[in-house]
Parts: C-alpha cells; structure tokens; sequence
C-alpha cells in the first residue's frame, strides 16, 4: 500500500515560480495542512551526467485528518483549481503535475513516502474519492490507499482518473488496526458502494478483484484467520471462481487438518452466496496439506459431451447401418505437432481407406517409446477436456479422422530421452501402427514427452478448432 517514488531529488536544481506560487495559495485554503513538492528526475539523467530536470511533480496536499469528508472534497477540489494554471505552465518543460490528496503525519524513508491516506487526485472522480477515503479514515483503520495513480493535472478525459470511467469509482485499500476491525470497514465500504481490498498485516486478507466489498466473504477470512494454528488467510473475490488460502502452522500429520476442512466445508458462506468457493488448507513451507469446498458447495460436474466441430463445418451424415472400422479400414498417420506457452500439442489422424462408410467411436490407444525403442513409463493419461467423451462419427471413404495430444512442456535439458515414435492402436482389435513424430533433425528431435508425463488424449473426431 505505500507510494513508492522512485527518484525524490532532496535538492533542486530546476525552480518554476508558478508551482511554487500555486503551493502557497493552496496552503491558504481551508482544511490545508501542508502542501509538498517531489520532483523526478528524467530517467537515465545521471547515468548520462546531465543536469538532472525533473520529467513529473508531484504536488502532496495534505489536508487535516479532523475534516468532515464533504469539506474534505471541497478542498481537494479548490487545489486542483488553484493547480491547473501552474501545471499548464510547465507541460512546456515536458514536465507533468500529479496532485494526491494526504491525510496524516506521512512515514518518509530515501526513496520512499506512506501518507496513512493517499488518494490520487482525479479530475473526474476526485472529489468523490476524496470525500469517501475520508469516511472510511475516520472510521479508524491504520491507512487507506485510493487505487491507481494521479493523471496528470490538467489532461483529464472521459477515461482518466484512476483507471475509471465517469460513472464507475475506483478501488480502495484498507489496513485495519485488528482483524477483526475489517467487518465493519468492509460494512462501510460496502455502503459507499466502494471495490475494496482489505488486510489485517499478513494475518487476513481479501482482495475484491474489482467488485464491491463482499462483507460476508470478509468475515469468512476474519473467522478462518482466528482459527487456532492458523497463520494467515488469504481470500481472493475472482468473479468467476473465488478462492480461500489458508496457511496453517501445524505439520501434515497434524489433526488439525482435517479438523479445519470440517469447519470450513461446514461453513453456510458458499452455499449462502449460492457460488462454489475453492480452499486450499497448506503447511508453513506453502505445500498444500489439503482442498475442498467451503459449504461443501461444489460447483456441478459438466455434463459429458463431445468435443464441438468448428464453425462452418458441416458434419458427415450418419448411416446407423455402417459397420464399426476394423484396422485394415484405416490408414493411422501423424499430423505434426505445435507449442504454445508452455503447453504442447500433437495430432494423431486416421483416414477410412475402404470403399465404404464405416463407423468410429473410441479413443485410439497409444504406446510412447523414445529413440531405443523403450516405452516411456508412469504416463499418466487425462481426458483432452473435462467431460468429453467419443462420439460415433460414421466416416465417409477417404474421409480422415483426428485423435488429439496435450501436454506440458518437460525439462530434457539433462533427460534428452525424448518420444520418438508412438505406437497407434486405431480401434479395438487393430493391429498397432508405429509412427515416426521427430518433426526435425538431430539427437533430440522428438516430441518432449518424458517419463512421468501427464498427457491429455483426445478421442477420434471428424475436426477440431485450431487444427487444419
């Protein structure tokens, strides 16, 4: 939460008359405690042994804590009035003005300054920010940061401001004094209709991720960090799939893991807020000691499905009278491979080589072997998706089906025992086809398929999106 500037120069070697006019009339201004100018250097001025100009002022205006927040806001406001001139003035040096609005006696260090308020001012939401960070101050938490940072005074559009647009309000975040202080700072952000990050030190923490203070979600972290053992709970508001850390200072074979579980899979919250939240329960080196789902609400399987046809693909016909394909029916061949991130993908393909349509449904069986032949052991194989499942395709004759491959890419770094051929067992019966998949030249080509690979396969389909 602290404002790290980069470069203050305790000196000053480049004056402007009108900021410094600007900072007297605004320290007249009632509720203005102090006003403050940090100058930045233009990056790469010392190394460059030039005289050192500051490319960004900031202008600290820190008003008295004691303000009502609606005075508060008049205030801000009034600075930034009185600023805009002198910022104006100055944009000619390429140098921006930045106004943050402070409460509290600031914490410095070289290099850096924590005001217990700061809010960046903006043009657009400013006032507003102003007026509840001040609420929310007065409520006695240890410090309140209003997200983003200032725009430069004077330049303020439809979207400038702390990443806000007009009708939106940025985010604030809240240090309390004691966990159990963060409820009722939550209630009150909730009630300004605030997104809000909350902690308590490392002890308890909820990050909103952009949606309002979710105050039954804090109270859950506040009781889960109480819990005896418990070193620290962390929840995270993803919309789509909050999550629960909790760290806990006993060993794995500790009783209190399972304990814990109960309690938190016996907690009302999930199934209140009628949306699954994930916890994961780890031990002080962070390895996970367990998981579940609080409220035992978990998030219903999806239903078995299988695997979609691109757009634009029309779909063969079905003949619920072809016979099922029998090893000589199909020509097994490799289709290459691709990366991407990380991840690694390769595709198996089978064309129906008889004078008539004949029918698929399964998933082919696969042997990986490297460069002496030897199968590759421990392979652990996963569905290509969640729920998907084989289809029946009826193949039409010279039509070619696709199997995909995922997996993750390995380390041969020191393990060049890379797959070089994979055995292909088309459908139940066939006679295995061994495939050659080194897509390139030398020791190593191969596919990065090692040894304990997990490796997603897919079962036979007619086309699949991101394959030609």
């Amino acid at each position: 939460m602290a404002a790290a500037i980069a470069t203050v120069l305790m000196w000053q070697p480049w004056d402007r008359d009108e900021l410094h006019e600007a900072a007297g009339d605004i320290a007249r201004v009632p509720g203005v405690a102090a006003v403050d100018l940090e100058y930045r250097e233009i990056e790469g001025a010392a190394a460059a042994k030039v005289r050192p100009e500051p490319s960004k002022v900031d202008v600290m205006v820190r008003l008295e804590s004691t303000l009502a927040p609606d005075a508060a806001a008049v205030a801000a406001e009034r600075a930034h009035e009185l600023l805009i001139p002198a910022a104006e003035a100055v944009t000619h040096d390429n140098v921006s003005v930045h106004l943050h609005v402070t409460a509290g006696e600031p914490e410095k260090a070289p290099g850096i300054r924590i005001d217990p308020l700061e809010v960046p001012y903006s043009p657009i939401s400013g006032a507003a920010d102003v007026a509840d960070a001040f609420t929310i101050w007065q409520a006695g938490p240890r410090s309140v940061q209003v997200y983003g940072l200032a725009p430069a005074v004077g330049e303020a559009t439809a979207d400038s401001g702390s990443g806000n647009a007009p009708d939106s309000r940025a985010g604030i975040g809240i240090e309390a004094g004691a966990a159990a202080d963060m409820v009722p700072l939550a209630e009150l952000a909730a009630g300004l209709g605030r997104t809000a990050d909350l902690h308590f030190g490392d002890d308890a923490y909820y990050a909103g991720h952009g949606a309002v203070a979710d105050v039954d979600a804090v109270r859950l972290t506040v009781a889960a960090a109480s819990r005896r053992g418990v070193e620290s709970a962390f929840f995270s508001n993803y919309s789509t799939a909050p999550q629960l850390s909790v760290r806990a200072a006993w060993p794995a074979e500790s009783p209190e893991t399972p304990e814990l579980k109960r309690w938190l899979e016996a907690h009302d919250y999930a199934a209140s807020a009628g949306r699954p939240v994930a916890f994961t329960i780890s031990e002080p080196g962070y390895e996970t000691l367990t998981e579940g789902w609080v409220s035992a609400f978990a998030p219903p399987e999806p239903e078995p499905h299988p695997l979609p046809l691109p757009a634009g693909v029309e779909a063969w016909p079905d003949d619920v009278d072809a016979p099922s394909c029998t090893g000589a029916d199909l020509d097994v061949g490799y289709g290459g491979s691709d990366a991407a991130t990380g991840a690694r993908y390769a595709l198996l393909l089978a064309r129906n080589v008889s004078d008539r349509p004949c029918a698929v449904e399964g998933i082919p069986g696969i042997a990986l072997r490297n460069a002496d032949g030897a199968e590759q052991t421990d392979i652990r194989l996963e569905p290509y998706t969640s729920s998907a499942v084989p289809a029946r395709l009826v193949v039409p004759p010279g039509e070619q089906l696709l199997a995909p491959l995922q997996w993750r890419a390995m380390s041969t770094a020191n393990d060049p025992d890379v797959t070089t051929s994979v055995e292909v067992t088309a459908v139940p019966g066939a006679e295995p086809v061994l495939l050659d998949v080194t897509d390139g030249d030398g020791p190593s080509a191969g596919l990065d398929i090692l040894d304990g690979a997990e490796l997603r396969l897919g079962p036979w389909v007619q086309a699949l999106e991101g394959w030609s």
